[in-house]
């Protein structure tokens, strides 16, 4: 299985966390069919009367800074969309590292926020960064800070272990794990 098809998978997982959350909460979620690349992962609706585009981010916040981040093209695809088609974006993240699902709309987690580095240096937040992994590929990210998301749900103990097992990155992040 080729590395797109491994995130598809990855991702999957959290998609069902989120959407089993969602309609835990009350809300008629509408899922993107098939094992392909998707505009969005699902729409929402409490009534008929309002829909919000839902995209699941399975991962894990960054290493060493108090942010996580989505590729920047994909970013500018839900500002697209939030004005054509007058839906607003919500984003979750469901993070295995910190044992919990988080996030917000777009429009907020956009908010200006600071983060001063142990150099003195400040990161002005949201921004966008190059990013590199592993196997040399160089793209564009855009940056939220972390610490200001609302926290949305715990992950249980089976949900944690289960995007363990399916988690490819080479960082032990044991040790940062909330507990």
């Amino acid at each position: 299985m080729n590395r797109f098809n491994n995130r598809l998978k990855y991702g999957a997982i959290g998609e069902t966390i989120v959407k089993d959350w969602l309609i835990s909460k009350g809300y008629t979620a509408y899922l993107a069919e098939g094992n392909n690349a998707h505009p969005f992962d699902m729409l929402v609706a409490r009534d008929k009367k309002a829909f919000t585009i839902v995209e699941v981010k399975t991962q894990c916040k960054s290493k060493y800074k108090p942010d996580i981040g989505i590729n920047y093209s994909v970013y500018q695809d839900y500002l697209q969309a939030q004005k054509q088609l007058g839906m607003k974006v919500f984003i979750v993240f469901v993070d295995w590292s910190q044992g919990c699902a988080y996030g917000g709309f777009i429009d907020t987690l956009n908010t200006p926020a600071q983060h001063r580095k142990r150099s003195g240096d400040t990161i002005n937040y949201p921004c966008k960064m190059d990013h590199s992994n592993k196997y040399g590929d160089i793209f564009e990210r855009w940056y939220f800070y972390q610490p200001s998301m609302k926290v949305l749900f715990k992950l249980t103990e089976q949900q944690i272990k289960q995007l363990k097992a399916g988690c490819k990155t080479e960082y032990n992040y044991e040790n940062q794990r909330k507990k």
